[in-house]
């Protein structure tokens, strides 16, 4: 059995450093991630769903599993079926993606935050996706969403 004894201020700076761990370490962490590369030849769905729903979204307690959030399951494989000409649960008038209308795509509305979408942004309560990101995202949906 380990004792904690106070008059050693090693014994408080271990115990410190241990609780500082455990609440620090989290299966939602922020992932290590390069950014998407950018094409000329335009934007592959298999970029999307390796750079951005592998790391951002299809995690654990997110958008995959046997139900995840608003039937929204974003891992491989599963992601554009569950998209593309999908009407979105949250704004039935919208589809998940709109091929060609990123502005009428509930996705690209949730994950730039727009105004008048239910709930919070994507990823809900992780870091945005960055501007690269977005504007890969934006340009697939642009150029017809297609499955590539």
């Amino acid at each position: 059995m380990i004792r904690y004894d106070s008059r050693r201020p090693f014994g408080r700076l271990a115990l410190a450093l241990v609780l500082a761990l455990m609440l620090t370490a989290c299966e939602h962490a922020d992932p290590l991630v390069d950014e998407p590369p950018p094409s000329s030849d335009g934007v592959k769905f298999s970029t999307i769903q390796s750079t951005i729903f592998n790391a951002s979204c299809a995690l654990s307690g997110c958008h995959t599993g046997s139900f995840p959030p608003q039937g929204l399951d974003l891992s491989e494989g599963q992601a554009y079926a569950n998209l593309v000409n999908v009407n979105s649960q949250e704004e039935p008038t919208l589809k998940r993606i709109e091929p060609g209308d990123p502005d009428r795509s509930y996705l690209f509305l949730k994950i730039t935050g727009a105004p008048g979408i239910r709930g919070g942004r994507m990823p809900l309560g992780r870091t945005p996706l960055s501007d690269a990101q977005i504007d890969l995202i934006r340009q697939w949906i642009e150029e017809g969403a297609q499955e590539n």
